[in-house]
């Protein structure tokens, strides 16, 4: 057996300086200088603040005017920055649930959502922690891991609306001034198909445009399993299949995985049984992709 064994150095006050009491939650150019900061949690998860990127030692360091928002009837579960009001300023979404005492492990209680609306130079407190933007079940996450989220779909430089409802694909088209999405127009499932699957755009043809690509299935069997899988990419007006074949070198079948009481994505996973699967993890390898498993 060989060992790799890396020498390494403890660079904490090279980039933090003498600030150690944070938690890192979370990363982006909140000042607009092309330097990447950090977005902490402290003071027992009841309060974020944002340190600012430098080139000199030490790299983060907490700004002049503190960017520091304070929740003191809240616990803060999660950091996510972004440009929410299309402003060309960063902005924070924080989540917090509430806790009545420090040792509450009550985890069945509503995620309260605020957006701390950022500056050049400033960050925007919330007053009023009883008036959350929204609440929520569970925690929202602002990502866009495959694909199938943000997306320009009349070139104008604004983020449209892709939206599945249970008989057609529709399309709202994104504004600058209210009303911020208007109705465009509505796209049919493809026919014959009895469960529409995640979609995402990609440039199928690579000619510089993004096509509609969806995983759906014709029928599904009593174990769970898709019949009549297929990948369907909308162009030019029209429904194509992709014609996948399904199969790989070592002849396993791979099929889209519907479980009652899971996520209702659509997943690939090979047609070998799991157990056996995970007793052959020297030998097989599960990938995760944006439409499910290979093994």
């Amino acid at each position: 057996m060989l060992t790799l064994r890396t020498l390494a150095s403890d660079i904490t006050p090279l980039v933090f300086g003498g600030f150690t009491e944070g938690m890192p939650a979370a990363f982006g150019d909140f000042n607009s200088d092309e330097l990447t900061d950090v977005f902490v949690v402290l003071e027992n998860n009841k309060a974020v603040e944002i340190l600012l990127a430098h080139e000199e030692e030490p790299l983060l360091r907490q700004a002049k005017d503190r960017l520091r928002c304070v929740f003191s009837n809240s616990h803060i579960t999660s950091v996510v920055p972004g440009d929410f009001d299309g402003d060309a300023l960063m902005d924070v979404m924080v989540t917090t649930t509430f806790k009545r005492t420090e040792q509450d492990t009550d985890t069945t209680s509503l995620t309260n959502v605020y957006i701390l609306w950022g500056g050049a130079n400033h960050l925007n407190c919330t007053t009023d922690e009883d008036s959350p933007v929204i609440q929520m079940i569970g925690q929202p996450l602002a990502m866009d891991y495959n694909q199938d989220m943000i997306i320009d779909l009349n070139h104008d430089y604004m983020a449209d609306l892709f939206i599945t409802t249970p008989t057609q694909f529709e399309v709202w088209l994104g504004h600058e001034n209210e009303p911020k999405f208007t109705y465009n127009n509505t796209i049919k499932h493809p026919e014959n198909s009895k469960i529409i699957g995640q979609s995402l755009f990609v440039d199928v043809e690579l000619k510089g445009s993004m096509d509609l690509v969806t995983p759906v299935c014709a029928e599904q069997q009593s174990n769970g399993n898709c019949k009549g899988a297929a990948l369907m990419v909308y162009s030019e007006g029209q429904w194509i299949n992709l014609q996948v074949n399904f199969k790989d070198d070592a002849g396993n079948l791979w099929q889209f995985y519907l479980k009652q009481g899971k996520t209702e994505a659509i997943f690939l996973f090979a047609a070998a049984e799991l157990e056996q699967m995970k007793m052959r993890r020297s030998k097989a390898q599960c990938l995760i992709f944006e439409f499910g498993c290979k093994a």
